[in-house]
């Protein structure tokens, strides 16, 4: 009994058993996914996206292939995951504009600025117009409740 109880007094008390060891590797963790991220959209600016490839997101983000891999299964979901995170961005932007004729303005004018959606324009203009006509994507809906 006085073993189990100085184990748990132990392990109560001991540095390794707290929070904030997993909060830091929580936060190492956004930071990488974020370097990926920011990677991938300065690649999609100047080469678009079928021109660019898990190695070139690698060299560009100064992360190991190896990591990207335990963060993203392939290209597609790193994609996903960008344009999950630029339209969770803009969403939350548009929140802060008022009516819902100012979002649309603020939308549009985000999107004709935007450099990662210009190398679109120029590099993949097929793949833009597949992305545009896909209203069905629930990122298109809450896009869409966000401005209404």
């Amino acid at each position: 009994m006085s073993l189990h109880r100085s184990h748990r007094a132990r392990s109560q008390s001991s540095p390794l058993s707290t929070q904030p060891k997993y909060a830091a590797q929580g936060a190492t963790h956004r930071r990488t996914e974020e370097a990926i991220l920011a990677a991938t959209k300065d690649l999609i600016t100047t080469a678009g996206i079928s021109k660019i490839s898990m190695i070139d997101i690698s060299a560009r983000s100064q992360v190991a292939r190896a990591t990207i891999y335990n963060h993203f299964r392939d290209k597609s979901s790193v994609i996903e995951a960008l344009l999950q995170a630029e339209i969770g961005r803009l969403i939350q932007q548009m929140q802060n504009v008022g009516t819902p004729s100012d979002a649309l303005e603020f939308l549009s004018l985000s999107v004709s600025s935007d450099p990662a959606l210009e190398g679109l324009r120029s590099h993949d203009p097929a793949l833009l117009a597949q992305l545009l006509i896909h209203s069905e994507h629930p990122l298109y809906l809450d896009l869409t409740r966000a401005i209404f």
